[in-house]
């Protein structure tokens, strides 16, 4: 079964439930800090800033770097990116939990030619982001969050395993601060 299926089920999954969930206030604003760990080695740091339209829909705007260590070089990557979460307030989960599905597009720039055989060692691209997670609310200002994340780039410019490759799934924790 392809990525694109695995993913489109679970999200399929998570929207047949029905019930009541948590919900953000409209006009509340929300702070970020998340790291992420590739299925290799890879280490991912975002910032964002969203700001909730209803309680279901969220803007946000995101910068963030990658980075990988392939013993005698480095990879680097800065993400620059606008998303958009639908969180989902009926579903049957306690009170303190916020399921939510994401799509996102950005710009990135990876220089990981010194790794590669690339012929140039930066590669911009055009990124296009689909995950699904959970906020968990400690207070009402405060939640953890966590999800698994698809990236797919327009160029190779994510590494799996020393290879260029133009996609890669991100599972992300992180915390965030609402006012």
């Amino acid at each position: 079964m392809s990525n694109w299926k695995r993913l489109g089920l679970g999200l399929v999954a998570v929207g047949l439930m029905a019930g009541q969930g948590f919900a953000v206030e409209p006009d509340t604003q929300e702070w970020g800090i998340s790291g992420g760990l590739e299925f290799t080695d890879t280490l991912d740091l975002d910032v964002t800033y969203g700001y909730f339209l209803t309680s279901e829909w969220e803007i946000k705007g995101t910068i963030g770097a990658t980075w990988q260590d392939m013993g005698d070089e480095d990879f680097t990557s800065i993400w620059l990116g606008g998303l958009v979460d639908y969180h989902l307030t009926a579903l049957d989960v306690p009170e303190y939990i916020l399921p939510y599905v994401e799509v996102g597009a950005g710009y990135m720039n990876s220089d990981f030619g010194a790794v590669s055989d690339a012929e140039e060692s930066n590669n911009d691209a055009f990124v296009l982001v689909l995950g699904m997670g959970a906020k968990y609310f400690l207070a009402d200002n405060t939640a953890l969050n966590a999800g698994l994340f698809y990236q797919w780039a327009s160029e190779d410019v994510f590494l799996d395993e020393g290879d260029p490759d133009d996609n890669q799934f991100l599972i992300r924790v992180g915390l965030n601060f609402y006012y």
